[in-house]
């Protein structure tokens, strides 16, 4: 009980102090919100999902729609849940991001074009882009690989 009582009152004391002291203000600009001028059109987004098929021992990424047409005519690609958000065709303020194969490892990764080219991994070679997701500045515009 006694440790039911301090743990109680702790939580009370820093509800207190953090409720009662002030806020401190940022005017940073990289803090503010973006602009609707700065963002691609999140209407229309579409769900990728992750999926993983018994058959050939592997996951890939994909909108919802594609695992559902392929499966119709004999697959069997079983999704496993949402991962994200992203655009299907290019948008303003997005990059494509590509899929990636290493056959010896019979392994898929997934990146982004960092610079407007075909991203590279060592071992890995292209299968083409899969989907666009939002640019974050400062961050995918790098010459840097993401591996």
């Amino acid at each position: 009980m006694r440790n039911f009582l301090t743990i109680l009152s702790a939580l009370l004391f820093s509800h207190f102090f953090a409720a009662c002291s002030p806020v401190v203000l940022v005017n940073d600009v990289a803090h503010q919100a973006r602009t609707e001028q700065t963002c691609a059109d999140p209407s229309l987004t579409s769900v990728f999902v992750d999926a993983f098929s018994p058959s050939r021992s592997g996951h890939n990424l994909r909108p919802r729609w594609v695992f559902v047409v392929i499966d119709s005519i004999g697959n069997d690609w079983q999704i496993q849940g949402d991962i994200f958000l992203g655009w299907e065709t290019p948008q303003n303020f997005t990059v494509p991001f590509y899929q990636l194969f290493n056959s010896a490892l019979n392994d898929f990764v997934y990146l982004p074009s960092v610079n407007g080219a075909v991203p590279t991994a060592s071992g890995y070679v292209s299968q083409g882009i899969v989907g666009q997701v939002l640019e974050i500045t400062g961050i995918l515009r790098t010459n840097k690989s993401m591996i």
